[in-house]
């Protein structure tokens, strides 16, 4: 019996997270940032994370995660996934 095994590509890259190639953007967030921390990130998700951050369903702690679609036409990953890193 064989097996396959296919690995994801992982890239570190710098410059704008709007030009980053990828589908998916992972992005480590902590407890107590407001949606401002990072530039641009809440206009591009159409104000998500603000919303999110406001009704307490993501705050960052440990383990949390928040999914939120892209809808600026002008960042080339179309998802946005925050993981909760705590304090």
């Amino acid at each position: 019996m064989s097996s396959t095994t296919t690995l994801a590509q992982i890239a570190c890259v710098s410059g704008p997270l709007s030009s980053v190639p990828a589908d998916l953007l992972l992005l480590p967030w902590f407890e107590d940032e407001g949606p401002s921390v990072v530039a641009g990130l809440d206009a591009s998700v159409g104000g998500e994370l603000t919303r999110a951050l406001t009704s307490k369903d993501f705050s960052g702690k440990a383990f949390e995660s928040l999914v939120a679609a892209v809808a600026d036409q002008g960042w080339r990953p179309s998802r946005v996934l925050l993981i909760g890193a705590g304090r």
